[in-house]
């Protein structure tokens, strides 16, 4: 399955659109609560009066969308989507199924799944929750008119037909192994709720609801009364802040004014790690990767493999996380993430500086050549990697131009597959490869793999094949085409990082960096 360029994109590049959300809004306060309501909310989070549990988070930019289907920023999907909003199912901090809106499903064959879903559930605005809400969350979503950024991921999906008030079937146009992952992040939505005003007025069923948003200041939550699920959750109120200087959120960390920062670097984390009274929640695994994309159609020199290989033996991962990742990060050795199903550790060029050069020897660019690396503008961490492996090449004789550039030259030159090699981070939805290989492998089929026919197959077949031996071969055998060949190179992944107060318990965090916050609780 081929998407367009600029879907297809969607995944290299939303962990971008995380920092630039919210600038120079000129939006009024929005708000679901009533005005003596309201009033009374602002000066609880203006004076921090008030015998209201408060749970006050951090964020690296502002939120002004809060249509879950239309809004594929971090920022959102990380914090609000599955605490406002919830899904049928979602992916626990263990990467297993666990229900929300669903109480139990069947595959009833390789198309066909059918789901029971819990009954006495509410919306934030008083309905009730039925099959009809599921029905007509997959329908918008298919409208093209919505610009719902999950279509692509139900290409496939032919109908959804509600069999009585709790049960809906879906039915698949051909087997597809990532469904499951895609429904486990697709929230419901309320098919009574006015689409127009989604984006400044959210309805969902969590266990937040929301009251107000002030533009660049904060986003408050209130703990929804008739949550199905109220029992276990204690905090009254959850209040967003987006802070553009990091060292200002963790300032007020260290002051106890805010509990809980989303999305950390490592920097950070450091930082937090120093400060009594404060800790670093991190992922068990990560989803989340740098790896470089490697234009073999391009540059002759990265044709030949033994170039190639020569040049990942000159590439020092281990000395990379150290230095870069503070040691938190984990060593790629494949191009999947380590977490996900069929992960084979496939990559044999173990950093050997005399090996790479006696290699390099043996191949007609013996005295070295010159290519362009091209990474986006103020992504320390890529810049610190490629300039590692930069001094490394260079005893090899290869010379490494960094090229760093502002987001629209590096998006242009990404979509258009014009670079030697770009520096990509990819947060892989879910626990199946062919995700990955849909978003990432798919779309270099015409450029940088189009001479590798076997990988091009491997990949559509892997989208369509349900049976779990034969998948198994598939993706083993992806992964060491991938680290024969060097289409593209993971060379980390990345840690899932929250900074927390030491009074913060009960935060799940998947490998994904998505929060789940009902079972939060304040010491």
């Amino acid at each position: 399955m081929k998407y367009t360029k600029g879907l297809a994109a969607f995944l290299a590049v939303v962990m971008i659109t995380s920092s630039m959300a919210g600038c120079g809004s000129k939006k009024e306060e929005q708000t679901g609560a009533a005005p003596e309501k309201q009033e009374e909310q602002q000066q609880e989070v203006a004076t921090g009066t008030g015998d209201a549990k408060e749970l006050v988070i951090g964020i690296n930019g502002d939120i002004d969308d809060f249509n879950p289907q239309t809004n594929q920023v971090l920022n959102f999907i990380n914090t609000m989507l599955f605490n406002c909003f919830e899904c049928l199912i979602h992916l626990d901090e263990n990467m297993e199924y666990a229900m929300d809106l669903a109480t139990e499903y069947e595959m009833v064959d390789e198309t066909t799944y059918v789901f029971k879903l819990r009954e006495g559930v509410k919306f934030h605005n008083g309905e009730d929750f039925t099959a009809e809400d599921v029905v007509y969350t997959f329908q918008y979503i298919q409208d093209e008119a919505n610009a719902a950024w999950r279509i692509t991921q139900y290409t496939t999906l032919e109908s959804v037909t509600a069999d009585n008030d709790y049960q809906v079937t879906f039915k698949l146009s051909v087997p597809n192994p990532a469904f499951l992952d895609s429904l486990a992040y697709t929230p419901i939505l309320c098919k009574s709720a006015d689409p127009a005003t989604l984006s400044i007025t959210p309805v969902g069923t969590g266990a937040f609801q929301f009251v107000s948003w002030t533009p660049n200041d904060n986003i408050t939550l209130e703990r929804f009364a008739d949550y199905w699920d109220a029992d276990k959750v204690s905090v009254d109120k959850m209040i967003i802040k987006p802070f553009a200087d990091y060292s200002v959120a963790i300032t007020n960390m260290e002051a106890g004014t805010l509990d809980l920062l989303s999305t950390l670097s490592v920097e950070n984390a450091q930082v937090i790690e120093s400060k009594n009274g404060l800790k670093v929640i991190q992922a068990k695994e990560s989803n989340k990767v740098e790896e470089i994309e490697i234009g073999r159609h391009n540059e002759e020199a990265l044709r030949d493999p033994n170039v190639i290989k020569a040049m990942m033996m000159a590439f020092n991962a281990d000395l990379l996380n150290e230095q870069v990742y503070n040691g938190m990060g984990k060593v790629a050795t494949s191009c999947f993430p380590s977490g996900v199903k069929y992960h084979k550790d496939v990559y044999d060029a173990p950093y050997d500086l005399e090996a790479a050069k006696e290699l390099l020897s043996t191949t007609d660019y013996k005295d070295g050549f010159s290519f362009d690396m091209y990474i986006l503008t103020g992504y320390a961490e890529e810049e610190k990697a490629a300039m590692i492996w930069q001094a490394d090449l260079a005893q090899l004789g290869i010379n490494m131009n960094i090229q760093k550039c502002e987001f629209s030259v590096w998006l242009d030159t990404y979509l258009n597959r014009s670079y030697d090699m770009i520096v990509n981070n990819y947060s892989m939805v879910g626990t199946d490869p062919s995700t990955y290989c849909s978003i990432i492998l798919a779309q270099l089929s015409d450029y940088q793999t189009a001479d590798l026919p076997r990988l091009n197959e491997l990949v559509e077949a892997g989208s369509k094949e349900t049976d779990d031996t034969k998948r198994a071969a598939i993706y083993e055998e992806i992964q060491t085409i991938i680290a024969e060949s060097y289409p593209v190179f993971t060379y980390i992944e990345v840690p899932q990082l929250l900074g927390a107060m030491d009074r913060v318990e009960g935060v799940e965090l998947n490998n994904m960096g998505h929060m789940f916050l009902k079972n939060v609780s304040l010491k």
